[in-house]
């Protein structure tokens, strides 16, 4: 609805004059009366855009009642700091617009300061401005203001302490998965020489385009900028609202996806375990189904624990021991693979597209191709991590220096253990390699057992490295829509007989992240099978998150010119993947309709 149809005495124009030219109101004609006076106020509380507060500002200001205004002052500053986005903080303009209101105030109360320090606490200096702004002012903090000030505080440079090598460990949790067993199985649908080329030419691009977006971490200048905290923020930045908004949905759709299929492996890998026992002792021929969805629930219930650690910063140290443990289970599984092909004495497979059992239908070997070559290249990319894992380090040495060198790391690393892996598993096995090639080895059942037990291990710490934007992002909008509320106060819960020892809670990250992991279990029990369908949402979200944004974000960052070859270059790039992008979600579609034909809600069953 268009504000002059809402107004009684519409402005001429929507320029907003400042309280300095506000006329004074003695016996002023065109002053309102007070049945209009509430017909504002309420068109305040229920306005939708900064743009219409603005409207209704113009109009308070040439029709001005002086022993009113600061109550339409009061009103129209709450009714601008409730305004909320989802996915990123509002822009410097219309803070700064906030601000301007705020000062223009006789009386402004504690309210309007929390409110502002918690809406900027981002950009940390800023909101300690307000603070002492506020108590020149004479203003008394309450309860409130502390918290939203130490909020601040931990966005400011000297509490950022990520290092290259904490920096290095997160990267390698989100990157290096248990998605690394299947990539034997990925190499057999390709044949030996696709197979390697493309293992190669992914590593490449990943590599290429992680340099290109750790240069989008500040705006506009790559060292010296503003800070993007998230990836979203950075979009936002440099694209615009409406891709912050498209990149927003498929991001945080694909990582709570990613949670609620690490549960579900999890629990397979759990049951794997029991298996292997069973096997061991009873026999390969032995009947040992487990059921899944008790480990589910055990599992639900360690990351509720761990979901109370505040942030990513937080959680290195389970970063640091994910890392360890998936480079131990990558090892054995590379280790039993070339034990395998050690006693076959030859190399298995094809060269081209794998030609598998001759009952399989022609095109079904295609989709399975296309799939393997999706599966590829989401084993390499954690571009929608990236800029939240730069967000850890020091501000010196500069942070894109230190991230291309991280990067650098971990694509060479993951590199070696995925040709490795994918190589020798294919050779020892050929056309017959199993989806998760450690489901082929019994013996030793130790060994075995170890890899099983590392992958648990790793993907308790890598379900944090995925939820913690989540949680963050959730706690923003929560904490901007009720500033002043209980739930955002931070309680302390001492040990007994310690002095030093305490723990720092909000009701918020109590009760809402422990509702969300519970959510999380709960539909990755009821949609077992929800590892096809995760297939799927991979393939849809790989170019636009780690190809298209990247790419376009880069190129408004570095000025490049349209029609240059610089620009060419790129655009020929996001364009092959964009073809991978829709072969793999093809292959994955025809692999989810063959999988579900078998599946059944609440029912994982080895």
């Amino acid at each position: 609805m268009r504000m002059a149809t809402t107004l009684s005495q519409p402005p001429t124009t929507t320029t907003i004059y400042s309280a300095s030219k506000t006329p004074q109101p003695q016996n002023n004609p065109n002053s309102i009366s007070s049945q209009q006076e509430l017909s504002l106020l309420s068109k305040l509380h229920y306005c939708k855009s900064v743009s219409q507060l603005k409207q209704i500002h113009a109009f308070i200001i040439k029709t001005p009642r002086s022993q009113t205004h600061h109550v339409y002052a009061k009103k129209l500053i709450y009714s601008l700091l409730q305004l909320n986005h989802f996915f990123s903080p509002p822009n410097d303009k219309d803070l700064n617009y906030a601000h301007s209101l705020v000062k223009q105030w006789d009386k402004p109360d504690v309210y309007a300061y929390n409110a502002l320090i918690q809406r900027m606490s981002s950009t940390s200096m800023q909101s300690f401005h307000l603070y002492q702004e506020m108590l020149i002012k004479g203003i008394i903090p309450d309860t409130y203001t502390i918290p939203f000030v130490l909020k601040a505080c931990s966005h400011s440079l000297a509490l950022w302490e990520g290092t290259l090598w904490t920096a290095t460990a997160h990267a390698f949790t989100a990157v290096v998965g248990a998605g690394i067993l299947a990539l034997p199985w990925s190499v057999a649908q390709l044949g030996w020489i696709l197979g390697p080329f493309i293992l190669v030419f992914f590593a490449i691009v990943t590599y290429y385009i992680a340099s290109l977006l750790c240069d989008c971490y500040r705006t506009p200048d790559p060292v010296t900028g503003k800070r993007n905290h998230t990836y979203i923020h950075a979009v936002r930045e440099l694209l615009g609202p409406k891709s912050e908004l498209i990149c927003g949905i498929l991001q945080y759709s694909i990582l709570w996806g990613t949670m609620i299929g690490y549960t579900v492996t999890t629990a397979i890998s759990i049951a794997s375990v029991k298996r292997s026992t069973c096997f061991h002792d009873k026999g390969h021929n032995a009947k040992c189904g487990v059921s899944g969805n008790l480990y589910m629930l055990i599992y639900g219930a360690i990351e509720i624990f761990l979901s109370q650690c505040p942030n990513l910063e937080k959680v290195a140290i389970l970063s640091v021991i994910a890392s360890v443990t998936s480079f131990a289970y990558a090892l054995i599984a590379l280790y039993l693979s070339t034990a395998k092909l050690s006693s076959n004495h030859e190399f298995k497979g094809s060269l081209m597209v794998a030609m598998v059992v001759n009952t399989e239908a022609t095109s079904e070997r295609f989709w399975q191709a296309f799939q393997a070559l999706g599966n590829i290249a989401l084993a390499y990319t954690y571009c929608m991590l990236l800029l939240e894992i730069q967000d850890t380090l020091k501000s010196v040495p500069p942070e894109n220096k230190v991230m291309k060198r991280v990067s650098l790391y971990v694509v060479v690393g993951t590199a070696f253990f995925y040709i490795s892996l994918g190589c020798i598993g294919y050779a020892a096995f050929g056309n017959d390699v199993p989806g998760n090639v450690l489901s082929r080895f019994y013996e030793p059942f130790w060994l075995v057992d170890m890899a099983n037990v590392a992958v648990i291990i790793h993907l308790i710490g890598a379900y944090q490295v995925y939820a913690q934007p989540i949680f963050a992002i959730n706690e923003k909008w929560i904490g901007s829509r009720w500033p002043t509320s209980s739930f955002n106060k931070i309680y302390t819960i001492r040990f007994p007989c310690s002095r030093k020892g305490s723990l720092h809670l909000t009701i918020n990250r109590l009760f809402l992240r422990t509702i969300f992991v519970v959510i999380t279990t709960a539909v990755a029990m009821m949609f077992p099978f929800f590892n096809a369908i995760l297939g799927l949402l991979g393939s849809v979200s790989f170019w636009p998150l780690t190809v298209y944004f990247p790419i376009s974000m880069y190129i408004v960052q570095a000025k490049i010119k349209r029609g240059s070859c610089h620009w060419f270059g790129l655009q020929a790039l996001g364009f092959v993947c964009l073809i991978v992008t829709l072969v793999s979600g093809i292959g994955s579609v025809a692999g989810m309709v063959e999988f579900l034909k078998k599946a059944r809600l609440f029912h994982i069953e080895m």
